[in-house]
């Protein structure tokens, strides 16, 4: 009995697909393959979108009739599904326990969104896929933050050892913040931080798949397998399981809202558009009418800071995710006073 078969059986297809992308046949060297086929799918969805992409296309790219496709390939949902789990492979430092590379950049600081309704999150994704490209995350040293908010610390950089399999809790006197390290300094915010940091440079490597239809939850082996790699995250810090699972889902469609915000906007977070804007605004918000809007546009708090270059003037996810963990932090806090 293969590892992830149990009582309840899976969907219609997905049993094959699994067994096929868990234990991959060998390349042929000439001929159709999931591998050729997916990797035909994602050139087309990296150039063009998701729109760009249909059977017939693959097909023509890949030199085959679209009903030679067929025989691999059973439907556009199982090609989107292949095109998923194959640039969702773990990056290495998410893999490797205990390494500890160089930290990554921390991405850009920008201003934050104008007041006003904010895109209705939908279902959390496979909480995500890691790029197989090159990423586009627009990163940029860290301790640069828009305008009010708070300042990116070390810690809060993503800075310290990597590896987010954590062997549990660490020594009395640490912080909450510290819980569920595997090397102190990271613990289990700063894992988290650098599993966010993966996903959102997938998700910009791959503006694509923040505009997949959503059908359910984590399905794949990739999928599973950044989901397995949060959860570890978490462990150790007085969390339930269901605490965890609640977090991880919690940050993962914050990520996929934030990144679908950032594609959407393109050009219109770019420094000259919000110097655009910002000055709409000042225009617009009149003292008398709007006086807490006047006082934040006054204030700079839609401009990039001044000090910030030109070219790494992008939309920042970072303010909403400090937010999100501060609350987790408050939370594992009160966990570990009920269990005294």
């Amino acid at each position: 009995m293969r590892e992830h078969e149990s009582d309840d059986k899976l969907p219609a297809g997905l049993d094959q697909l699994w067994a096929r992308l868990d234990r991959p046949a060998p390349e042929p060297r000439t001929g159709l393959s999931l591998g050729r086929i997916a990797r035909a799918a994602v050139e087309l969805a990296d150039a063009g979108g998701l729109e760009a992409v249909s059977m017939a296309r693959v097909a023509e790219r890949l030199g085959f009739t679209t009903m030679s496709l067929y025989r691999h390939v059973k439907s556009k949902n199982e090609l989107l599904l292949l095109m998923l789990d194959s640039v969702a492979t773990l990056p290495p430092d998410l893999t490797a326990p205990g390494s500890a590379p160089a930290p990554g950049p921390s991405p850009a600081p920008g201003p934050s969104p104008a007041p006003g309704p904010s895109p209705a999150p939908g279902p959390s994704p496979a909480p995500g896929p890691s790029p197989a490209g090159p990423a586009s995350d627009g990163s940029a040293p860290a301790g640069r933050t828009p305008a009010g908010s708070a300042p990116v610390g070390p810690d809060r950089a993503g800075s310290g050892p990597a590896g987010l399999d954590p062997s549990g809790g660490g020594p009395e006197g640490l912080n909450a913040s510290d819980v569920g390290s595997e090397g102190l300094g990271l613990g289990w915010r700063g894992g988290l931080e650098r599993w966010c940091r993966a996903q959102w440079e997938m998700l910009r490597a791959h503006a694509w798949i923040v505009h997949l239809p959503i059908t359910g939850p984590p399905i794949t082996p990739n999928q599973l397998a950044w989901t397995d790699r949060a959860l570890a995250v978490l462990r150790g810090t007085g969390l339930t399981e269901s605490d965890k699972a609640g977090v991880v889902l919690l940050v993962a469609n914050y990520m996929h809202t934030a990144a679908r915000l950032a594609t959407d906007l393109g050009q219109a977070a770019s420094g000259e558009s919000i110097a655009a804007y910002s000055a709409l605004l000042g225009s617009l918000a009149d003292a008398r009418r709007f006086p807490a809007l006047r006082t934040a546009v006054d204030a700079g708090a839609f401009d990039y800071p001044a000090e910030l270059p030109e070219e790494e003037r992008r939309f920042d996810y970072t303010f909403g995710l400090d937010r999100i963990l501060d609350g987790v932090e408050v939370l594992i806090r009160s966990r570990v006073e009920e269990t005294g």
